[in-house]
């Protein structure tokens, strides 16, 4: 079946996108050992700077003051996913961090059920048990696993609910704004949540020329880039097939790692991340039935 130009344009730009999320990974470990807290703000700062720039370059900040007061928990989502993703990333693997984070798209298919009047359907709640089964595999059954990585991979699921959580809010409000104007606002609350975390945490020691690129470039290209094609790809697709497109991040983040951090997934590993993916793309490409 031929899809829709719009629903087309949609897949496009967060395909894109998803190459941009890929890097979040690697630039957030070349940034350490500054702590997750400062990592967390910096990223979310250099890119609400980034992306209100190119708002103002293209005249969208008109009202933008007036409007932002509309946008505080849309801003605290983002902040929170992004905080509990840097979080999983200083105790747990690149491979775990980013395949349980990507769990989102079940919560979402849940969500909608309540918030949209959409159905699953019984392979739906298949997938969503063969995706739990998959964390389960990697959580539970893995040889080197300790306390630091379960730690990690339950800050990686908290950061997956809050990238649900940040996708619905997204969906509905991205009806009616422009994208940077929406992005940039959200970028900025989000920075502003996370500003105390700079604050109480701040240990300037840690800080190299190196860290700052790092730190510079986990602002600009995953969020200044990769985030708001998300978010304008959500104006063409529903929340849970644009998550489905992102899930190539989990692919590209692994690989980077493996490339420029020598961080070689195991066979355990592995095997939890294929059934988690599995088991969200059995729920997101089960059509949901509209409930009557």
């Amino acid at each position: 079946m031929k899809r829709p130009a719009g629903e087309l344009r949609g897949v496009l730009l967060i395909a894109v996108g998803s190459l941009g999320f890929a890097t979040s990974s690697l630039f957030v470990r070349l940034a350490f050992p500054v702590s997750p807290l400062e990592v967390t703000f910096w990223r979310l700062f250099f890119g609400a700077v980034f992306v209100t720039g190119l708002a103002a370059f293209r005249g969208e900040l008109r009202g933008w003051l007036g409007e932002i007061r509309s946008y505080p928990a849309h801003g605290l989502a983002m902040g929170l996913h992004f905080l509990f993703f840097v979080a999983s990333l200083w105790f747990t693997s690149i491979a775990h961090a980013l395949s349980i984070v990507y769990f989102s798209p079940a919560i979402i298919v849940i969500a909608s059920v309540r918030i949209f009047g959409e159905r699953l359907r019984p392979a739906g709640l298949a997938g969503i048990a063969f995706s739990i089964a998959g964390i389960a595999v990697m959580s539970g059954f893995e040889p080197d696993m300790t306390g630091e990585m379960l730690l990690g991979d339950f800050f990686a699921l908290l950061s997956g609910a809050m990238f649900a959580v940040y996708s619905i809010l997204g969906r509905i409000r991205r009806r009616r704004d422009p994208v940077l104007a929406y992005t940039s606002r959200m970028y900025a609350w989000a920075a502003l949540w996370a500003l105390p975390l700079l604050i109480f945490s701040f240990e300037p020691a840690n800080y190299t020329a190196g860290r700052w690129a790092a730190l510079v470039l986990a602002g600009f290209i995953p969020i200044g880039i990769g985030h708001t094609l998300y978010n304008t790809a959500l104006r063409y697709l529903s929340a849970t097939k644009t998550n489905l497109v992102a899930t190539g991040e989990v692919t590209g983040g692994i690989l980077l790692g493996v490339i420029f951090l020598a961080e070689v997934p195991g066979p355990v590993t592995i095997a939890g991340i294929v059934m988690n993916l599995t088991g969200i793309v059995i729920v997101l490409t089960r059509r949901s039935r509209a409930t009557g």
